[in-house]
Order: structure tokens, then C-alpha cells, then sequence
């Protein structure tokens, strides 16, 4: 690339300012680099926009519907809630909104340089940003760190049919559906599906797999799949969806195979929301050459590509699809190339978080993961339903899990179902990533009442000690 008149050159240029993209600048910023970031849409990418967000405040919505649906009995008498959807659209934009700013900010505060427009890297250090005027700029950079997330994945049979939902459009309805099929599973379809089924949706998913969520402790699975069919979700497992169309009403017609059963079925909606994963988005990368892992930006242990000086963080690699994995993504490969170190990415203590009600979280490894790896594993759990706090909240569904491993007390995983199951991983995590041991656990005062109270009583049933537990037989 040729350079302009006014070439800037920095020492850091992030393609992509999304959570992972401006925690890489700002933290170049605090290393005392000088550091840009490219974006074509805005600040704060899918996670502010249209993914963790918003979904968390739709969420919350339909945890108030709940909450005022269980009134009467604990003697609070209200009117029955309504779903206001062009009310409640606003109010999420303007918290997006505000939330969006506060990044613009950080990044100002911090002399990072903020470019609106479509980014293109190139091997000889350069990058081209193309605004929407069709104006293009040429900067330079000493280190590159892809963070270009990623985009949903529709398959071949769905990608010419107008009208499907992706998670950005089901975000913006200005309507409350009045029934709607939901293909595939996952934390996608999952937290979708939960929040559209308490709103009053008729709700039904097409998951072509045994079980809605992978990489979850099964215990946890199941408390997502139970709850969801309590709202009223109808989920088919093993469908294969084989046939789509739109007839001339704007309706869905989908021909769906069921592997246990002899005959197809038939469905027809208005509304289909596609949760059928992610892909990886390559734009602007091509003039790279990048080696990819299965159709995502490969890195090693450090966060390097297969290009010198060429990072990669978050959803574009294969490595973690989650916004707080992509933010310490982000940091390790910040901190590697300018802070002198040389530290590897621990992938282990990235929590995973389902946002349903009730919600799941887990750090670690699985049961059945742990049992495979090691022979002398400990498991002890703890239900919900025995949490006093728990209770007086009406939200004793869940369980708290915790795996070890029996020879040196070494935490091998903790799983969490039930109210402030995504605050209380955190508190899982911080013992593991500081290596204590299930002894150091139990020693833990934890506050009375609270939900954390779940967390000493697991630890204390690996050694079958649990104080709120029935005594167990030798």
C-alpha cells in the first residue's frame, strides 16, 4: 500500500472495536502505546449491540414478568403484567446507547484513535479504512490484533429465504410475536427462547442434536431444558429441518425430518429465529494469508497467528466465543507483546454462562470429563432447594456442583444452576485461578442468608459433610 500524505503510524492498530478489540487498545494505552482502533459499525460490537446487552435487559424484563406472576401468592396483588414492545425497544437503545458512549469516552480518555469505516490490513504493516463516503485513509502499525468477531451462521437451505430472524433482528420486533419457531439451540436459542415464551409467545424449537446445550455439566443442561418447557417451550430434539418456504401471506412453511420418528412433520409460523452458531467474520483479512482452524483465525498459546506480529482475539478464533474470553484474550496478548511478558492463555478458567431462568454457569471441567482424566475424583452438590435464600425468593431450582480432584484437594470444576448463578461463578473462579484447594473452600465464611451459602455446602459434601444435608450412609 501506498502511503498518504498524512500517514499515521502506531504501535497497535485493532481491527474491530468490540469488547475484545477496545480492551486490547486501552490496555496498549496504559502500556504507553499510541493505538487505534478500526470499526465499521459501533463501538462496543455484537455483545453492546445486539447480543449480551440487550438480551440481558430483555431478560430482565422477563424476570420481572415472573416475578409478578408469583405475587399473589406472597400476598403482593397486582395487576397483570403487558408486554409493551415499542416501550421496551427504546428503553433498551438508550441503555445501548449509553453504554456505547461510555466506550467512546474510555477510548478518547485513554488518546486512542477511533476510525469509522470499513478496515483492510496488508502484510507490509499498513491497514486501509474506507469510510461511508467512500473516503479511504492509510495507516500504519507495528502489531495488528484481529478482533473481528464473528457473524451467525445460516446454512445453505435458509440463506435465500427473506424474512428469518437472526438474534439482531429479534431484538428490534416491533411486535410481540404471537408464535415462534426457534432452529437450533444453544445459548442463543436458549436465552431467546426464554425470554419470548414469559413475554407470551407460543415458542417452539428444532434442535437437531440430543441436547440444547454442549460443553455444560448435564445436571445444568437439564435445569435449562426443564425450565424452559415449564414456560411452555415445545422443543424437538433429532430435527432436521429438509424444506423451507414462504408462501404468498409471508408464513414459513418447514419440512422437518425426525431421526426417532418414520414420518416428517410439518410447521408453519410467521416468525423463525435462526440459532444455528456463529462463523467466523474474515473481512478485511484476505491480503494476510492467515492459516485458519476450521474456518477460524488460527493462534497459539500467546494469541500469535500465523503472521508475524498479527494477533488474534475472541470470536474470529476458535479458542473462546464469549465476550469475557475475548477481554482476556485481549489483555494476555496486550500485555505479551508490549509488557514484557510471555504468558500463555489459560482457556480452563473462562466461565461459560447461560442466561436463562434459572441461570447456568460453570468453570472448570466436567464431571464426566474429570472422571475420564482422573481416578480419585470427589463430587459434592448442594440443591437450591435447600438455600433458605433461595426459597424466600421462590427460586429453589438449581444446584450447586463442585468437582475435585481427592490426592492434593485440586479444584477441577464447579457448576452452578439457580438465582446469581453468573455472579457466584465468579467467586468459583477466583479460587481456582488463585489454586486453592477444596479445604480452602470450606474454610470460606460466607454471609447468612445467601446464595452463596450453596458454594461451602457443595464443598462440604465432597467430603460428605454438608451441614444442611441429611447425613450420608457410609
Amino acid at each position: 500500500m501506498s502511503e498518504s500524505k498524512d500517514f499515521k503510524h502506531y504501535d497497535l492498530v485493532v481491527l474491530g472495536g468490540g469488547f475484545g478489540g477496545y480492551t486490547a487498545a486501552i490496555r496498549a494505552a496504559q502500556l504507553g502505546k499510541k493505538a487505534a482502533v478500526i470499526e465499521e459499525d459501533r463501538l462496543g460490537g455484537t455483545c453492546l449491540n445486539v447480543g449480551c446487552i440487550p438480551t440481558k435487559f430483555m431478560l430482565q424484563n422477563a424476570k420481572i414478568i415472573k416475578a409478578c406472576d408469583g405475587a399473589a401468592k406472597r400476598g403482593v396483588v397486582m395487576s397483570q403484567p403487558s408486554v409493551n414492545m415499542a416501550q421496551m425497544i427504546k428503553n433498551k437503545d438508550e441503555k445501548v446507547r449509553r453504554l456505547g458512549g461510555g466506550i467512546k469516552m474510555l477510548l478518547k480518555s485513554n488518546g486512542v484513535d477511533v476510525y469509522q469505516g470499513t478496515g483492510e490490513v496488508f502484510p507490509d504493516y499498513s491497514a486501509k479504512i474506507t469510510d461511508m463516503e467512500g473516503g479511504e485513509e492509510i495507516i500504519g502499525w507495528e502489531k495488528l490484533v484481529i478482533a473481528t468477531g464473528s457473524n451467525p451462521a445460516i446454512p445453505d437451505l435458509f440463506r435465500d429465504i427473506p424474512g428469518l430472524l437472526t438474534n439482531r433482528e429479534a431484538l428490534n420486533l416491533p411486535y410481540l410475536p404471537k408464535e415462534l419457531i426457534i432452529v437450533g439451540g444453544g445459548v442463543v436459542g436458549c436465552e431467546f427462547a426464554t425470554i419470548f415464551s414469559i413475554f407470551g409467545t407460543k415458542v417452539t424449537m428444532l434442535q437437531n442434536g440430543s441436547t440444547l446445550i454442549n460443553g455444560f455439566d448435564k445436571e445444568g443442561t437439564a435445569c435449562v431444558e426443564e425450565s424452559l418447557v415449564k414456560n411452555g417451550v415445545t422443543i424437538h430434539y433429532n430435527a432436521f429441518v429438509r424444506d423451507i418456504y414462504k408462501d404468498s401471506a409471508s408464513n414459513f412453511h418447514l419440512e422437518v425430518e425426525m431421526r426417532n420418528e418414520e414420518q416428517p412433520k410439518s410447521f408453519c409460523c410467521a416468525d423463525v429465529l435462526m440459532a444455528t452458531g456463529r462463523c467466523a467474520n474474515l473481512k478485511g483479512l484476505d491480503s494476510l494469508n492467515l492459516e485458519l482452524d476450521r474456518g477460524w483465525v488460527d493462534v497459539n498459546d500467546y494469541l500469535e497467528t500465523s503472521v508475524a506480529d498479527v494477533y488474534a482475539i475472541g470470536d474470529v478464533t476458535a479458542k473462546s466465543h464469549l465476550a469475557h474470553g475475548a477481554s482476556a484474550m485481549a489483555m494476555r496478548a496486550v500485555e505479551n507483546m508490549f509488557g514484557g511478558r510471555s504468558t500463555k492463555m489459560n482457556y480452563s478458567l473462562i466461565p461459560s454462562c447461560v442466561y436463562t431462568l434459572p441461570e447456568v454457569a460453570s468453570v472448570g471441567m466436567r464431571e464426566e470429563a474429570a472422571r475420564e482424566a482422573y481416578s480419585n475424583v470427589r463430587v459434592g452438590s448442594f440443591p437450591m432447594s435447600a438455600s433458605g435464600r433461595a426459597l424466600i425468593r421462590d427460586e429453589s431450582q438449581g444446584f450447586v456442583k463442585v468437582i475435585t480432584e481427592d490426592k492434593y484437594g485440586e479444584i477441577l470444576g464447579i457448576h452452578v444452576a439457580g438465582p446469581g448463578a453468573t455472579e457466584l461463578i465468579t467467586q468459583a473462579e477466583t479460587i481456582m485461578a488463585l489454586e486453592g484447594t477444596i479445604e480452602d473452600m470450606c474454610r470460606i465464611i460466607y454471609p447468612h442468608p445467601t446464595i452463596s451459602e450453596a458454594l461451602f455446602e457443595a464443598a462440604m459434601d465432597t467430603f460428605g459433610m454438608s451441614i444442611h444435608l441429611p447425613k450420608k450412609e457410609a
